[in-house]
């Protein structure tokens, strides 16, 4: 209901967010993504408005204060208690989960305990055993549509059906990820020659590790990715175990550097064929933000949430936007 509702410009509670520019920015923008939250940024204002403003200059009810990782928060959350009814801290070092936090009192202390759900061995058992019944089922249901796309791909270009390329498993572990070949052949010479060539290629590819426009990719590849059906190999290794129907993103090797601190979080679980940033919109956000988003995926896992995972990437298959 409140998805439906978000649709009308009278939904919503006005808020004002104070805080750093370019984080309160991001704020108010995911705010404004968020849109079935009901909160709906009016103003951007700088932290130093606070000691200025009167109780009668504004009419919302509620705030959002969101400092940069170095400012104190204490005099700030005093004011705005005195102004608004509701006020929410966002801080950005604190971005590590949020469905499965508890708020603990040490003596007057604001202590935040975080849940690792998807660590406990329990539940990556139960994990394991989806993962395999749910590969196994897959493989037999599609494996008309998997012998009828092997077909297409040996008639349409020179080279072999699948593709195998080395990603960053669990643990740190290496392993080789199975697709079917959408990139005509010596694709990776093709791609250093055309990044060494044209600068604009570059700087894309340096953002999102990926470009929009690929001119390695096949007629038949091109289908294939629209609509994510050269990602139907990998429940192979789903079946062996090396990875799972949902999870964070198989990251090459060549990718660790680049993970920097989220590596030793992100590779302590299975990648998945799917996961959060894939169906969440967002699958042409940049690099760093695939990270943050693989993170709260493992900060914030749930059966639940893998089987909206599941259910929604069906959604975005069919619509054809999981390039």
């Amino acid at each position: 209901m409140r998805n439906l509702l978000s649709r009308f410009s009278w939904y919503g509670i006005p808020i004002i967010v104070f805080g750093d520019e370019t984080w309160s920015k991001e704020v108010a923008t995911s705010l404004k993504y968020v849109r079935r939250l009901g909160w709906v940024p009016t103003q951007i204002l700088p932290l130093d408005d606070i000691e200025q403003m009167k109780l009668s200059d504004s009419r919302d009810e509620m705030a959002i204060l969101a400092p940069d990782t170095h400012t104190s928060i204490e005099k700030y959350a005093r004011l705005l208690y005195q102004r608004f009814r509701r006020v929410l801290l966002i801080r950005k070092t604190d971005n590590f989960g949020s469905l499965w936090v508890e708020p603990r009192d040490l003596d007057g202390y604001l202590g935040l305990e975080f849940h690792y759900h998807l660590l406990a061995r329990r539940n990556k058992w139960l994990k394991r055993i989806i993962d395999f019944l749910g590969s196994a089922f897959l493989i037999l249901i599609f494996s008309p549509i998997l012998i009828l796309l092997s077909l297409l791909i040996a008639i349409s270009s020179p080279g072999p059906v699948f593709y195998r390329q080395e990603r960053l498993g669990k643990d740190f572990h290496p392993f080789h990820v199975l697709k079917f070949r959408s990139m005509v052949l010596g694709a990776e010479e093709k791609l250093q020659e055309l990044l060494e060539k044209n600068l604009i290629a570059k700087t894309e590819y340096d953002k999102f590790h990926k470009l929009e426009n690929d001119p390695r990719v096949t007629k038949i590849g091109t289908f294939l990715r629209k609509y994510s059906l050269d990602e139907l190999p990998q429940l192979w290794n789903v079946l062996k175990g090396e990875m799972s129907l949902s999870g964070p993103r198989a990251y090459m090797s060549s990718e660790l550097d680049n993970m920097g601190s989220y590596a030793s979080t992100i590779l302590r679980v299975t990648p998945g064929i799917t996961g959060w940033w894939q169906v969440s919109g967002r699958n042409n956000t940049s690099f760093q933000k695939r990270l943050e988003m693989d993170e709260y995926y493992i900060s914030n896992w749930s059966l639940w949430m893998d089987t909206y995972i599941i259910l929604k990437t069906v959604l975005v298959v069919i619509s054809g936007t999981g390039t």
